[in-house]
Formats: structure tokens, sequence, C-alpha cells
């Protein structure tokens, strides 16, 4: 029962119709801009490329569209929690809705349905920006020079995604990015549970500023290069990075932001024994 409303109150919030707008106008416009942009110089094509494999949103880092979209990384997860949870606490509707059924249920619901609905939305999202420049761009081109640098390096887990298909390394990598805003929406969601914010713009700006805090971090430290979910996640690192990303680098820094967001979810919901 917690679940489907959960996932109907995500649906119909203006946070996530405005923020899932704006990235699929983002997603839509930025491959079609960038082709007529480009069209305008002679010989451009000629030499830089015209492969859609350069042109996609998360690898065309020189795009207008790339730079919002990784300006705003860390904002994604905190605005996917549609503000939901801190609406009904503070309203003292969650009370009202937990004894309708039970305590785990209201706040188990509320952590899967965030989780489901942002990786799915943003699945969405991103898939579609990949559609768009496979159709703008001719999949058939030549490869240039400058194509061959965004090669992903052999050894790392990457290459072997793009020895199989381009096209199924872009697809990946969109899940991967998915998947990451998903876990980071959880764990916003549990600060929220956790924290108690109290204004609503604290809620919202609190966790991202230790998003980036903890990125800041990591980026600061070479040796955790390999280990900063934010560059494994980025199709150019692949290619542009000294250090090279193996999918075990991949697995353990993914498992260890997830038990990181079930280690939350679970304090956030034995936090809330006394709430009713």
């Amino acid at each position: 029962m917690y679940f489907v409303h959960d996932i109907k109150k995500l649906c119909r919030s203006r946070i996530e119709i405005v923020m899932l707008s704006a990235l699929l106008l983002v997603c839509v416009i930025d491959p079609i801009s960038v082709y007529w942009q480009a069209a305008k110089y002679p010989g451009f094509f000629e030499q830089i490329g015209k492969n859609p494999f350069q042109y996609w949103l998360l690898m065309n880092s020189a795009g207008w569209g790339n730079q919002v979209y990784n300006t705003l990384f860390w904002v994604f997860p905190v605005l996917s929690t549609g503000l939901v949870y801190y609406y009904e606490r503070n309203s003292s509707m969650s009370k009202f809705l937990i004894v309708r059924d039970s305590r785990r249920g209201y706040f188990s619901a509320n952590l899967t349905s965030c989780f489901l609905f942002t990786f799915l939305s943003f699945s969405a999202v991103l898939l579609i920006n990949i559609a768009v420049t496979y159709i703008a761009f001719p999949s058939d081109a030549p490869l240039t020079g400058q194509y061959q640098y965004l090669v992903p390096t052999e050894g790392g887990f990457a290459a072997a995604i793009y020895g199989s298909s381009p096209l199924l390394m872009a697809v990946i990598y969109s899940l991967l990015n998915s998947l990451t805003i998903a876990v980071f929406s959880v764990i916003s969601l549990s600060l929220h549970m956790l924290v108690g914010f109290k204004n609503k713009y604290i809620a919202i700006v609190g966790p991202i500023v230790l998003y980036y805090a903890i990125n800041f971090l990591m980026d600061s430290v070479p040796g955790l290069h390999t280990h900063n979910i934010r560059l494994i996640i980025q199709p150019r690192a692949a290619s542009g990075m000294s250090d090279i990303i193996t999918f075990v680098d991949l697995a353990a820094t993914l498992l260890a932001w997830i038990t990181a967001a079930l280690v939350l979810s679970v304090a956030a919901v034995c936090s809330k024994k006394d709430i009713i």
C-alpha cells in the first residue's frame, strides 16, 4: 500500500516534475543544438568528427548540456526525494500514515520508492538523450583522430564494453549515473529522517554541501581517484585519466556507497521507533 502511494506522490511532486522536465529538455536540445552550431563551421565535422558516440550528453564534455548536468549532479539526489517525507513529517501526516499500517512499512516504502523512481526516471531521461543523439548524428560517420581520444584505455572496465559496442558503453554509463544518483537519493532521504531538518532550504542545501565536500576530498587525494564515484561514472575518465579504472574499482566503489546507503537507511528507520 505505502509503496504505490509513495510512487504516486513522487510523480506528483512539483520538485520532481520541474527537475525531470528541465533535465529532459537539456537532454533533447543539447545534441540538436550542438549539431546545428557545428554545422555552421565549414570543415568542422571533417576535422572533429560526426559520430554520435562523440556527442551524447555524458561524453561531450565541451557541450553546454554536459556542463549543466555535471554542475547540478549533486543537486539531483536531494531533489529526487521530492521533499515528500520532509513535508509529511512537518505536517504530522507521517504519524497518520504510520498508524494505518506499520512504522517499518512506511519508512521502508519511502526509501525503496525513492530509489526505484529515481533510477528509472534518470535512466529514461539519459537514454532519451542517447536516442536523440544517434538520430541527429549518423552512426556510420568516419572515425577521426579526435574520436580516438575518446576510446577507453585498454585494461579498464570500459574498454571491454566499448569493444563490444560503443552504443552499449553509452547505455551502461547512463545506467551507472542513474544508479549513483538513486543511491545518493536514498542517502539524502535517510539524512532527512535522521537529522529532521526544520527548514526545507537547509534540508536541500545540507546534503548537497556534504556531497560536494566529499567529492572535493576525493579529488584532492590522487590515490583515491580510482575510487571516486564521481570520476568513475564519467565516460571521459575511461580515456582521459592516467590511472586505469578496473571493474574491481567500479564494483568496490559502488558496493561501498550502496552499503553506506543501507546502513543509513536502517539507522533512519530504527531512529523512528518512538514516532507514535
